[in-house]
């Protein structure tokens, strides 16, 4: 298996909170910065074993949403990377 970190060459950092809802979700989720935080983000998605499935381009806004529905039943990995570090959140997809 393969480590987030490790595939994307960065290290985790949790010096801030992201949300994630709904969790579980049937296949759309908001992912929404603190503070009206709208430095350059950029979100990926992991399956568990460590596959990247997804990666957004850079984006602007304190709030993004992405759509699920296209994968199986399980469990997921966000990875949020921002200016201030990176958080991976997990989310189960029903």
């Amino acid at each position: 298996t393969k480590d987030i970190a490790e595939e994307t060459g960065g290290s985790i950092q949790q010096d801030f909170e992201v949300l994630i809802y709904p969790n579980p979700t049937t296949g759309r989720v908001t992912v929404e910065l603190p503070y009206g935080d709208s430095s350059s983000t950029s979100l990926a998605v992991y399956d568990m074993i460590g596959n990247r499935l997804y990666q957004s381009e850079v984006i602007q806004t304190n709030q993004s949403s992405l759509d699920l529905s296209q994968y199986p039943s399980g469990i997921y990995f966000i990875k949020v990377i921002t200016e201030k570090g990176t958080v991976i959140k997990k989310v189960i997809r029903n």
